[in-house]
Parts: structure tokens; C-alpha cells; sequence
């Protein structure tokens, strides 16, 4: 008796390939914009880094603006999924920060290239509603932790909360690692303690 494979399996597996495919092309295309940006960046240089035919790049996307949206779209989401904040409310506020300022930093120092690939396309419609949203939802969450009534600041809520979201930007995290050449233990060391002395008067030691 001879044993037939499901046509369902068989669609599921080839749906399963076609995904697998086109994310890797995506990859290849986000490394592509990191290392010459969205204006050098090519379908044959895309096809070439993804070790696939150009052929197959225009098979999933139709032109170079649309692999370009695309690979934007992607690292969108990822931004979004990975800069999901969320410290428990019961925690002493000082320590909420220090929770706060290390996820923040760990996911910097994982999506460091990705994150600089959106901060450089702020220009685009679709990108720079998005970035503000994402930074809005930061500066929104160091509001909620530094207000909370357990909270003795030195400083009023709102001029704490400028300070915090200076120091947890993308910006000074590349200004302290990739300018200043300090380690990320180093970087969210110094950043901690600046945060803990400047709005809690807490001394180190």
C-alpha cells in the first residue's frame, strides 16, 4: 500500500519555504542598507549577499523601493517588539529606573545596527511617525516610573524625566559605546550612577 503525503502538508511546507526565503532576503537587505545605505543600495548587491538569484529578489518584490519599504517594515516591527518596556510597578521607583536603563540598554546593544538604519531614515513618511511614537512611549514610561508617590526626586517629575530620557536615547548610548569607546557594563554603569546621584541624591558605595 502506498502512503500519499497530504496535499495539505505539502502547501504548508511550500508556504513554509516561501516565507523562510523572502526573510532571508529581507536580512540581506537590511545588512545591505547598513553598509551603503538605502541610495547605493541594489537589487543585484541584495541578491548577492542573500546568495540567491536576482531573479528570486523580483519574484518577491517587485521593485527596489519596495524591497526597500519592506526591509524598513521589518525592522520596524522588530524596534517595536523588542522596545516593549515593562518594569513591575510593586519595585521600589529608584531600582524601577536601574530595571528600566538596563532593558533599555541591553536592547541597544543587541539592535544597535538596525536601530541606526531607522534613526537614519526618519526622513521617510512612513519611518518618522513611527520613531516619534516609539520615543514618545519611552518618555511616557520614565513619566509613570518617576511619579509614582514612593518617589523622592531632587528635582520636579518633569525635569527628572528629561534627564532619564536624555540618558536612555539611542543617541547617548552610541555617543558612550561607539564614540567613547566605553564597554556596555562600562556605559550602563556610569549611567545608572549618574541617574541614581543627579534625581535621588543616592551616592555610590
Amino acid at each position: 500500500m502506498l502512503w500519499r503525503v497530504p496535499r495539505r502538508y505539502s502547501m504548508d511546507s511550500r508556504q513554509g519555504e516561501t516565507v523562510a526565503r523572502r526573510r532571508r532576503l529581507l536580512d540581506a537587505a537590511i545588512q545591505v542598507l547598513g553598509e551603503v545605505g538605502a541610495d547605493r543600495l541594489t537589487m543585484e548587491a541584495v541578491a548577492e549577499r542573500a546568495d540567491a538569484a536576482t531573479r528570486t529578489l523580483y519574484n518577491h518584490f517587485s521593485s527596489r523601493d519596495e524591497l526597500i519599504a519592506a526591509a524598513l517594515d521589518l525592522l520596524l516591527q522588530e524596534a517595536r517588539d523588542s522596545l516593549y518596556l515593562d518594569t513591575p510597578a510593586e519595585v521600589d521607583p529608584a531600582e524601577r529606573l536601574r530595571q528600566f536603563v538596563r532593558q533599555v540598554y541591553g536592547v541597544y546593544g543587541q539592535q544597535a545596527d538596525s536601530l541606526t538604519i531607522l534613526l537614519d531614515h526618519r526622513g521617510d513618511p512612513k519611518i518618522g511617525p513611527q520613531v516619534t511614537m516609539m520615543r514618545e512611549s519611552r518618555r511616557e514610561h520614565l513619566k509613570e516610573i518617576l511619579k509614582d508617590p514612593q518617589t523622592k526626586l531632587v528635582l520636579p517629575v518633569p525635569e527628572a524625566a528629561a534627564i532619564a530620557f536624555v540618558l536612555t536615547s539611542h543617541e547617548t548610548w552610541t555617543a558612550l559605546v561607539k564614540e567613547s569607546g566605553l564597554t556596555q557594563p562600562a556605559a550602563l554603569g556610569l549611567v545608572t550612577a549618574t541617574l541614581d546621584t543627579v534625581l535621588f541624591a543616592h551616592r555610590p558605595g
